[in-house]
């Protein structure tokens, strides 16, 4: 995601910023709560006042009695609430902050929230080709939910296996050598 520099923006990383510190919340939760904030400003100023986000999300954030967060209800509290702001899944609009359809373009690909009991299989995470089915392709992919050990054998085989990228090379591909141009300006030679 990225932000221009505009008073709106520093507004957004600012109320980011506050939630970050709350005891139960954390960055992902906070940047979503912010998000409906702000699209519910948004939307109160556009409407006159007449609807906009009166936090009914928030209190899912917090520890219910039996000391658990219940994060599953924020999660489907956001998407009804962000649905009546913006719109449905997909055709979300809005003038100050840009959605990106996943479907399109995904660019937090966490494998082990959509695909429970993968077992470490590319395949079954829909990371490589399976049954006739193409494999997704992610911008980014999000390892988060496996063990270190598990992360990282997933990852070196994903990298290996979609990019033909070896981990065993423990460094990047070194840059193509500079040469001098005729003006004696440094050169890309490819």
């Amino acid at each position: 995601w990225g932000l221009r520099s505009t008073r709106a923006a520093w507004l957004f990383l600012e109320l980011w910023s506050e939630k970050s510190t709350w005891a139960s919340a954390w960055d992902q939760s906070a940047l979503a709560e912010t998000i409906l904030e702000v699209v519910g400003a948004e939307m109160r100023k556009l409407s006159g006042g007449t609807y906009g986000y009166d936090s009914q999300c928030l209190p899912y954030l917090f520890p219910i009695s039996n000391g658990l967060v219940p994060y599953r209800m924020y999660c489907d509290c956001w998407q009804a609430v962000l649905g009546d702001l913006s719109g449905p899944f997909g055709q979300r609009r809005s003038q100050i902050v840009g959605f990106v359809n996943p479907e399109r373009l995904d660019v937090n690909y966490v494998p082990s929230d959509l695909f429970n009991g993968h077992g470490g299989d590319l395949s079954n995470m829909r990371l490589l080709p399976r049954a006739g089915q193409p494999a997704l392709d992610p911008l980014v992919v999000h390892w988060a939910g496996s063990s270190g050990e598990q992360r990282l054998q997933s990852m070196s085989l994903y990298m290996a296996r979609r990019f033909n990228i070896s981990a065993a090379a423990r460094s990047c591909p070194r840059r193509p050598p500079l040469s001098r141009g005729v003006s004696g300006t440094e050169q890309a030679s490819f």
